[in-house]
């Protein structure tokens, strides 16, 4: 009890730190704490920016996957692209140029005149398969769907090329990536 009342006493506070001081942090301390939120803060926005990146490329290839199923389904169903009443053939046309693309079309072979549909690659993204200056047609056979050989496309980041998706046409019609 005489401790208690000893440490509530005045003779404790005296001891105390005065109430008029004024505690902070330095001119230094300051310094780093906004130095290393700097750096989390960079680390977090170029981890962003790569993850943003990449997700883009995935979209462009899914995107790619579905306009080959749809062009393979179209040969399949024996859909009539310059109206003869009979089927089809239809196939993608793959560039790469200047700005990639690619051209779905009907037919044994690529004539631009039976062009459908154009799809142009985002600006960061390129083909690295087919090689630069050069074109590739994914023809899928009428009514049987097959495409007429093993066919790879790849897509891959300008500015990160390790960064690249395969999409592959099998021969038994399966396209995977």
């Amino acid at each position: 009890m005489d401790l208690l009342l000893f440490l509530l006493s005045f003779q404790f506070i005296r001891w105390l730190p005065s109430s008029n001081v004024m505690r902070g942090v330095t001119l230094t301390e300051l310094l780093i704490s906004i130095s290393i939120l700097v750096t989390l803060g960079l680390v977090i926005l170029l981890n962003l920016f790569s993850y943003q990146q990449r997700q883009t490329l995935e979209l462009e290839a899914r995107k790619i996957v579905i306009s080959l199923r749809a062009t393979q389904t179209k040969s399949l169903a024996g859909v009539d692209g310059d109206g003869d009443d009979r089927p089809d053939c239809w196939g993608i046309h793959f560039v790469n140029s200047q700005k990639d693309f690619y051209q779905v079309f009907f037919g044994e072979n690529f004539t631009a005149s039976n062009v459908t549909d154009t799809y142009f690659l985002k600006p960061q993204l390129e083909f690295s398969q087919p090689s630069e200056g050069k074109t590739v047609d994914i023809i899928f056979e009428s009514i049987t769907g097959l495409p007429k050989n093993l066919s790879v496309v790849k897509v891959r980041l300008i500015k990160k090329p390790q960064d690249e998706i395969s999409i592959t046409i099998h021969q038994n019609g399966k396209i995977e990536y």
